[in-house]
C-alpha cells in the first residue's frame, strides 16, 4: 500500500532488533499497532473503490450521464461511507463525467499520473498530499473501469480524507495517557515529511530527514 513510515519520539531504525534495543518492546508494539490499523483501514477503502468500479451502473452511464443517474449513485456511496471528499468517474480522456460533488463535473484530470496508470489497467494509490479539487489532504485511489470485454473504458477515483487516518494516530493512548512531547508517535511519508502527529502544527511542515533524524533516514531506505 502507500509507503508510510512510523517514527516514535525516540529515534527508530528499520531493524526490528535495533528498535527493541533503543526504545523497548512496548514502544515498538505501539508503532506496530498504528501501522496495522492504518494498513487495514486503507486496504478496505481500496477494496471499496475496486468494487464500486465494477457496478453495472458505471458502464451503463459512463459515456453519457444525461439524467445524473451515475452522479446520484456516487453521491449515495459517498454519503454512506463518510470517509471521502469525493467519488468520481472519468472518461477515457480524463474528464470527470459523474461525481458525488456536482461542482467537480467537467474537470479535466488527465495530467494526473493515477489516471494514466488506471487507463493502462493498473490500480494506483496516490501518496498523501494536498488535493486541489478536494481542498484538503487526501489519499486518492484510481481504479480502471472495464467493459464486458475487458477493455479499459474509464477510471473510478475516490479521494479519502487523510483526517480519518490521522485520527487513528493522535487518538491512540500510550500507557493509558494521551500523547505528548515525551511520548508520541509520528507518521512520515517516504520522503520524511511528517503527515500525522499529536501536534498538528508539525504536520506537512517538518521533515525528519532534513532535520537529521537518523531513524527517518534508515526507514526511508528500508
Amino acid at each position: 500500500m502507500t509507503p508510510f513510515i512510523l517514527v516514535g519520539s525516540i529515534e527508530l531504525e528499520n531493524s526490528e532488533n535495533a528498535l527493541k534495543e533503543r526504545i523497548g518492546v512496548s514502544s515498538l508494539e505501539y508503532a506496530q499497532l498504528v501501522a496495522d490499523r492504518i494498513n487495514e483501514y486503507l486496504y478496505y477503502r481500496y477494496q471499496d473503490t475496486k468494487i464500486w468500479a465494477t457496478a453495472d451502473i458505471i458502464l451503463e452511464f459512463l459515456s453519457f450521464d444525461e439524467n445524473s443517474n451515475l452522479s446520484r449513485y456516487l453521491s449515495e456511496v459517498k454519503e454512506h461511507y463518510k470517509d471521502y471528499y469525493y467519488v468520481i468517474c472519468l472518461n477515457d480522456k480524463g474528464q470527470v463525467i459523474a461525481s458525488s460533488d456536482q461542482g467537480i463535473i467537467g474537470t479535466h484530470l488527465s495530467s494526473e499520473k493515477g489516471f494514466w496508470e488506471a487507463m493502462n489497467g493498473n490500480s494506483y494509490i496516490q501518496d498523501v498530499e494536498y488535493n486541489r479539487v478536494a481542498l484538503g489532504y487526501t489519499i486518492v485511489f484510481y481504479v480502471p473501469v472495464k467493459s464486458n470485454s475487458g477493455k479499459v473504458v474509464g477510471v473510478l477515483s475516490s479521494a479519502l480524507k487523510w483526517s480519518k487516518v490521522h485520527e487513528m494516530v493522535y487518538k491512540l493512548q500510550i500507557r493509558g495517557k494521551e500523547q505528548d512531547v515525551r511520548n508520541h508517535i509520528m507518521v512520515t511519508n517516504k520522503d520524511g515529511l511528517i503527515i500525522s502527529c499529536f501536534n498538528p502544527h508539525e504536520m506537512f511542515r517538518d521533515n525528519l530527514i532534513q532535520l537529521g533524524m537518523n531513524s527517518a533516514k534508515y526507514a526511508s531506505k528500508g
